[in-house]
């Protein structure tokens, strides 16, 4: 597997950031950088670069990383060096917002500062692979499910309701013991609470929203059944509350 990261200078830090996310994934890693004219050169496990003569480039690449902000300036003269093509393209940029450019797929999580993690990269390389037409995106190429946010929020909410969020008074007894905060505490207790802040009717739907803004439809699934039972009656609901947050916490990442 061949990997070509362009990026403006090669003192970028975000090119370390890169490397770090794929070692390991057993690939030859390339830097093309686009200031004072186009240069290339080969990349170790930890960012470091060394120049390489022109045999020595790559004519194609598996994996093709393109800096959003370097695409009109770089992009004509990495198609010229990589005349066999690529398999797959993403472009980035800081904020996580990339132009839309034709063969290109945007990936969706800031790079300054970093928001990719191993994860994304293992998914970055599966997927230039796959041949199938119906393989998933990486995550990081697919907006965070509002629903997903949505759910996350509520799970705070109930936490701090109950004196558990981190950050909040660190015991029971520190918090208040009104009837009117009992009141509170109770009522997110309750599905009708849940589903008023998912803004759906049921549990049923809230899997559909969440397949519907690409979550995997295990994924999906899983949620509504962690949600499903941390509301049963006889449920120990903040032990559930926080696993479902975790998982929440896996999906969003």
């Amino acid at each position: 597997m061949t990997i070509v990261l362009v990026i403006h200078e090669k003192t970028n830090p975000r090119i370390k950031e890169f490397t770090t996310i794929f070692e390991g994934l057993g690939h030859e890693f390339f830097l093309a950088t686009t200031h004072m004219g186009i240069d290339w050169f080969r990349l170790d496990s930890t960012g470091d670069w060394k120049p390489i003569s022109k045999p020595e480039r790559p004519v194609s690449a598996t994996v093709l990383l393109m800096h959003g902000g370097d695409y009109e300036e770089s992009h004509q003269a990495v198609s010229a060096q990589l005349v066999n093509g690529w398999g797959k393209a993403f472009i980035f940029n800081a904020p996580g917002d990339p132009p839309i450019i034709e063969g290109f797929i945007r990936i969706l999580r800031p790079t300054n500062p970093f928001g990719l993690v191993k994860k994304h990269a293992k998914e970055i390389c599966e997927f230039a692979v796959d041949t199938s037409v119906s393989a998933p995106l990486p995550s990081c190429c697919v907006h965070a499910a509002k629903h997903l946010i949505a759910l996350d929020i509520l799970c705070q909410g109930y936490l701090f309701a109950h004196g558990l969020l981190i950050g909040a008074p660190g015991s029971k007894s520190e918090f208040p013991t009104t009837e009117a905060w009992k009141r509170i505490e109770l009522s997110t207790e309750r599905t009708e609470w849940w589903l008023r802040g998912l803004g759906v009717q049921s549990l049923e739907e809230l899997q559909a929203k969440l397949q519907e803004e690409e979550l995997l439809p295990v994924s999906a699934e899983k949620v509504a059944n962690k949600l499903r039972a941390a509301l049963c009656p006889d449920a120990t609901q903040s032990h559930l509350i926080v696993e479902l947050r975790e998982l929440l916490a896996e999906l969003l990442s």
